[in-house]
């Protein structure tokens, strides 16, 4: 679903965006949990990675591109 999306179609200034914004917003923290646990594996890691990179590019939010990129810089 995300990846046939195209850019900023999650993006709104509704009530109804907004509480669609905020559950992404916990989605992406859950999503960036499982990045930084090491009992994660290496396959679910990644996925969660594209998974944030993907709600980044349909709700033009450059706070998950931002996300990625920390979360990439503190595996290393």
């Amino acid at each position: 679903m995300l990846k046939e999306s195209s850019r900023g179609s999650l993006f709104g200034r509704d009530k109804r965006s907004f509480v669609l914004d905020q559950n992404i917003n916990e989605a992406r923290e859950f999503l960036s949990g499982l990045v930084r646990s090491e009992s994660t594996s290496h396959e679910c890691a990644h996925f969660a990675l594209k998974i944030i990179l993907q709600l980044g590019k349909v709700r033009q939010n450059p706070e998950d591109y931002l996300t990625v990129v920390s979360l990439l810089q503190e595996s290393k």
